[in-house]
């Protein structure tokens, strides 16, 4: 996985739910501290466009797949004041600057376009899904659900929508407006996406674990276990080869879906905030910052072991120029692997470490340490 240009510099950090993508990861949308929406390309100077909006924050963006489009929720009042608070919600078009749909809004981040960008998904006041026609820019119809949705996600295909709610998903036909299948979880589910197929389906969860299921069969397979926190975003990348998910544990994992292989664990990137439908890049957003990576689709993949794993904090990690010899930096001193020779390893003592760096050659090492 690597960086693809700088980061791109959102200004303010309002969380990674105020962020849309389009379908290409070309376009980027996000709320500023006024309520107002900055657009803008996410190449390297690209100019910003601005929306105005109320006197408010924005608490939830998403966009169309072409990023003509994008739907939000405002947040009016103070957060914590139950009382007095309330929500916005406000569909754009972003190229003729022109608002299209609004309604009293919900604090719920339910909400998402089908992939043809016919319709538009969320969450109405009263807890039951609209189906609001980009077309014809009106209401066509309701699924009528009891509880609050945590997210909603469109099938490629556009027929059916996958509701995570409490501790379940839940897969609806959009047609008929009746629900097919529910998969009970073992704990609270923030997060689900579709793979590219249109049968497997990912679930993030409370209970640390990354679920895989089938919404034609209703077979689940074993949870991927790895994050140590809340999984709060998932999706697929690489065409649906492996598994994308974050956690308020601040780690972004990778996982190969044919076998649940944990691929790379990415400490302190921040979360998921799009996949490209297209090739392989991913979005992550750190606090203020959204950056652009690579992963390598038909690359190898390798896990080193050898830092203490409750030391979770990192130093650098550096290649030598020959390809022969991996350093990583860490709280527990620094860690040497023989590329050639996988399993061999070394360790320097040289106690909280901040940097290893080989000279050229690869037959010396500079560290910084606090010894």
């Amino acid at each position: 996985m690597r960086p693809l240009g700088d980061p791109i510099e959102l200004e303010v950090d309002l969380g990674n739910a105020n962020v849309g993508l389009s379908a290409d990861l070309d376009r980027l949308i996000y709320g500023r501290a006024d309520g107002s929406l900055a657009i803008r390309g996410t190449a390297p100077r690209s100019p910003i466009q601005s929306l105005p909006g109320p006197d408010g924050l924005v608490h939830y963006c998403r966009a169309d797949p072409s990023g003509r489009y994008v739907a939000m929720q405002y947040l009016i009042g103070d957060l914590r004041d139950h009382e007095r608070r309330r929500y916005i919600f406000r569909v754009w078009d972003v190229e003729k600057r022109e608002l299209i749909h609004e309604q009293p809004g919900t604090g719920n981040l339910g909400m998402d376009f089908s992939a043809d960008g016919r319709w538009l998904a969320y969450t109405g006041v009263d807890g039951d899904i609209r189906l609001f026609d980009m077309v014809e820019r009106e209401i066509r119809g309701t699924l009528t659900t009891s509880i609050n949705v945590s997210a909603l996600r469109f099938s490629p295909e556009g027929e059916r929508l996958a509701l995570a709610r409490s501790e379940a998903v839940e897969i609806w036909d959009v047609e008929s407006k009746t629900l097919k299948r529910t998969f009970q979880l073992d704990a609270y589910c923030y997060d689900v996406a579709w793979h590219p197929d249109g049968t497997t389906l990912a679930a993030g969860c409370a209970g640390f674990h990354v679920h895989l299921m089938n919404a034609d069969t209703g077979e689940e397979r074993e949870p991927f276990v790895g994050h140590s926190a809340e999984v709060t975003r998932v999706g697929f990348c690489v065409e649906g080869g492996l598994v994308a998910s974050s956690s308020w544990d601040k780690s972004l994992r990778l996982w190969r879906l044919v076998d649940g292989e944990l691929m790379l664990s990415h400490f302190e990137s921040g979360a998921l905030a799009g996949i490209s439908f297209y090739d392989s890049r991913i979005a992550v957003q750190n606090g203020s910052k959204l950056q652009i990576y690579e992963i390598a689709a038909n690359g190898e993949f390798r896990m080193f072991l050898g830092h203490e794993p409750e030391l979770k904090r990192r130093g650098s990690v550096m290649m030598s120029d020959d390809g022969k010899l991996l350093a990583s930096a860490g709280r527990d001193g620094v860690m040497l692997w023989d590329l050639d020779e996988p399993g061999t390893s070394a360790r320097l003592s040289t106690g909280l470490s901040y940097s290893a760096l080989f000279r050229r050659g690869g037959r010396e090492l500079i560290t910084s340490s606090n010894q």
